[in-house]
C-alpha cells in the first residue's frame, strides 16, 4: 500500500498477507496513515513488513499472533504496543534501535498510532520451525516463552535494513529474489545477535495500572455470570486463551473452573440466608442439577452444609 491508508486496507492487507483479523478502535474508514506500508511473504517460513508512513491519528489495532519470531529495526519514530498485558515502547528518535518479539504460544498484540508520527521500520517475522532447523536445539529455550528482547544494532545489519527498506516496490521476479536473498543475510546477522550476543536484555515494560486490573476483572465477572465460555470471554477482551488463564492464577489465584465454582457458591450461600432461597433453589442458582451434588460441593467449600449454615445463623440471631 502506498499514499493514503486506510482502517480497512490495512485489516485487509493483514488478513491477505498473513492471515491475521485485526481489529481497530476506528469505526469508520477514516485515513490511519500517510505512506508506504508493506506486508511481502517470501516463501512459507519469512515474511517482510516494511513501513515508511506518518500515522494520521490517535488509534490502535489488535491481532492475534501465532507463534512466530519477529526482529524489527526500527529506524525513525516511537513504537508504542501492547503483547498481552505488557506495554512496550521503543523510541529511535535518537538513533536506530532493534528488539525481537518471540511469541511461542498464540497472543493478542495491540500497536498504537499517534498522530503525526514519522515510522520507519523493517519487520522480518520468521516461523519458528524455521530457526530451529538452521539453529538446532540449542535455541529451544530461547522459543519456549513469550517475550520482547531489546538487541544490539551492529553496522551490517544496520546497512542491510536501510537497503531493504529501498528495495521497494518488488515490480521485478529478479528484485523479489534479491530481497528473499538480503532478507535471509539479515536475518542471519540477527539471528546470531539474538541468540549469542550477552548484550541481548529483556525489554522494559509496563503492566496495567491497578485500575485498568480492575476493569478487566468486572468485565471476567460480568461475562461469566452471562455463561459466556472462557473461549468467548478470551475473545471478548482481545486476549488469547493462555492469557486470560493467566490473568485468573495471577489475580483471583484460582483456575477459572475453580473461581467459577467458588463463585456460583458463594451467591447460593448469599441466597440462602438473604433472600431465603431453598436448598433446592440454591442449588439451581448455582448450575447443580442434583441437590446432593450442590450439598457435597457446598460443604467441601464452606465446612458446613447448607442446613448447618442456615441453622448456626438462626441459632445467632436468636
Amino acid at each position: 500500500m502506498e499514499g493514503v491508508i486506510s482502517n480497512r486496507q490495512l485489516s485487509d492487507t493483514l488478513l491477505t498477507a498473513s492471515g491475521l483479523d485485526c481489529r481497530s478502535t476506528l469505526k469508520d474508514n477514516s485515513p490511519i496513515a500517510v505512506g508506504r506500508l508493506s506486508f511481502t511473504t517470501l516463501n512459507d517460513d519469512i515474511q517482510l513488513h516494511v513501513s515508511r508512513y506518518i500515522e494520521q491519528k490517535q488509534s490502535s489495532n489488535c491481532t492475534m499472533l501465532s507463534p512466530s519470531v519477529n526482529i524489527t529495526v526500527l529506524l525513525r519514530g516511537v513504537l508504542e504496543f501492547r503483547i498481552g498485558m505488557k506495554f512496550y515502547r521503543f523510541d529511535a528518535s535518537a538513533e536506530p534501535i532493534a528488539f525481537a518479539n518471540i511469541i511461542a504460544e498464540p497472543e493478542t498484540f495491540t500497536r498504537y498510532l499517534n498522530r503525526d508520527q514519522h515510522i520507519e521500520k523493517l519487520t522480518v517475522s520468521v516461523t519458528p520451525t524455521w530457526v530451529r532447523s538452521r539453529f538446532g536445539q540449542q535455541v529451544e529455550y530461547n522459543l519456549a516463552l513469550n517475550k520482547v528482547l531489546a538487541l544490539p544494532l551492529r553496522e551490517e545489519s544496520l546497512t542491510l535494513s536501510q537497503t531493504l527498506l529501498s528495495a521497494y516496490p518488488l515490480t521485478t521476479p529478479a528484485k523479489r529474489i534479491r530481497c528473499e536473498g538480503l532478507t535471509v543475510q539479515w536475518l542471519s546477522s540477527m539471528l546470531t545477535s539474538l541468540f549469542h550476543d550477552n548484550l541481548v536484555q529483556t525489554a522494559h515494560y509496563r503492566l496495567p495500572s491497578k485500575e485498568d486490573v480492575e476493569v478487566k476483572k468486572h468485565k471476567i465477572m460480568t461475562l461469566l455470570e452471562q455463561d459466556f465460555s472462557l473461549e468467548e470471554i478470551a475473545s471478548q477482551l482481545a486476549m488469547s486463551l493462555s492469557s486470560l488463564l493467566r490473568f485468573f492464577k495471577t489475580h483471583f489465584n484460582s483456575t477459572p473452573k475453580q473461581y467459577i465454582k467458588q463463585h456460583r457458591l458463594l451467591k447460593a450461600r448469599h441466597a440462602l440466608l438473604i433472600q431465603g432461597l431453598s436448598i433446592g433453589e440454591a442449588a439451581y442458582l448455582a448450575k447443580y442439577n442434583h441437590v446432593g451434588n450442590f450439598i457435597a460441593a457446598f460443604k467441601r467449600q464452606f465446612d458446613v452444609t447448607p442446613m448447618q449454615l442456615i441453622k448456626q445463623h438462626r441459632r445467632v440471631s436468636n
